[in-house]
């Protein structure tokens, strides 16, 4: 049966030496009345927006998983980003900055309270996370410059994660390895430059995916 993750506590709490804000989620079948509930209060909630409000029976949320970011207005601007479509950010590794950071703040303004935020100390920690929360390991897919299919190829569904190396080692070849197909690159025609911000990356890729689920 399919199911959906519902956050129901959201927290703050001490994460070596750091604040890290901890969601805990509960699994609602989809079909339940519960689940209808839950439908009926997002839309609700949604009824200010400005613009047409779809109506959906489950929310379409998407994952970005950074993997040992390193530089801080980058990982805020994400969270900003994360705050603006309901997509959940993922932070994996050592960082290269602590999560009460300064410029980290300043660049995800006061949207933060609004960012479904993880943290996991070690890729393998985060993949059995994934697998526990009951996420399908096949929906991750992995950005990198040296991969051979652009973002386009993919078709992306409901759930999926999106995942971003650092910004000056990008992937691990371990990693890159095992994905194959779902390896993805952005195209950069003029070949004068060797990436792209993460950031810009980031958008790019998940607006594409939120494209294809809401049919824009």
């Amino acid at each position: 049966m399919n199911f959906v993750l519902i956050p129901v506590l959201v927290s703050w709490r001490p994460f070596n030496e750091r604040s890290e804000k901890i969601a805990w989620y509960e699994r609602v079948d989809i079909g339940s009345p519960k689940e209808a509930k839950t439908v009926e209060a997002l839309e609700i909630l949604q009824g200010d927006c400005v613009g047409p409000v779809k109506k959906v029976g489950r929310n379409q949320m998407l994952h970005i998983v950074l993997c040992e970011p390193e530089i801080p207005p980058n990982t805020g601007n994400i969270a900003r980003l994360c705050a603006a479509t309901g997509t959940t950010l993922l932070l994996v590794g050592r960082l290269g900055f602590r999560l009460d950071d300064r410029s980290l703040r300043r660049a995800g303004l006061d949207y933060w309270d609004a960012v479904e935020l993880e943290r996991h100390v070690t890729f393998r920690d985060f993949e059995a996370a994934w697998v526990e929360a009951g996420r399908w390991p096949e929906r991750l897919f992995c950005l990198s410059k040296h991969a051979p299919l652009p973002y386009t190829a993919a078709a992306f569904r409901d759930g999926d994660g999106l995942v971003f190396g650092g910004e000056t080692r990008g992937l691990p070849p371990e990693i890159l390895s095992r994905f194959g197909d779902r390896a993805l690159c952005i195209p950069m025609p003029t070949g004068k430059v060797r990436s792209l911000n993460l950031a810009t990356a980031a958008g790019i890729v998940l607006y594409e995916a939120l494209r294809q689920l809401h049919s824009w």
